[in-house]
């Protein structure tokens, strides 16, 4: 489903990139993307989504929105009774997966080997050994 409002700051973006070397955009662009864009957050979009529906990087779109003035930021989706918002879970491919960090393994100067414990269980069995 087309975003008319995105296609819209689309070419606004684009304009006025064809009249400037800078990409400083003029305040009252940078707003009206920041407020599309929290609409949009509520609906779920990602950061990811967001920049390319209007060609601007995920970060300055970001920085954008949190410069929005606290009343520009609607409660949307809140419970009132709650106070709680929906969860968003991203797909897959709009998250980074982070490595597992390595099992920790400790082996004595007199080759005792200990695996398989935490950091703090590891300290206190090395000291008893020694």
């Amino acid at each position: 489903m087309p975003d008319d409002q995105a296609e819209r700051l689309r070419h606004l973006v684009q304009q006025h990139r064809e009249g400037t070397a800078q990409y400083e955009y003029p305040a009252d662009l940078r707003e009206e993307v920041a407020r599309w864009a929290r609409q949009r957050q509520e609906d779920g979009a990602t950061w990811k989504q967001l920049s390319a529906g209007v060609g601007v990087s995920p970060t300055a779109i970001r920085n954008w929105v949190r410069r929005l003035p606290p009343e520009a930021v609607s409660p949307v989706g809140r419970s009132e009774r709650s106070g709680f918002l929906p969860v968003v879970i991203p797909k897959n491919d709009d998250c980074v997966a982070l490595p597992r960090p390595a099992p920790l393994v400790i082996v004595s100067p007199t080759g005792f080997r200990l695996e398989g414990l935490g950091f703090d269980d590891a300290v206190r069995a090395m000291r008893s050994l020694s």
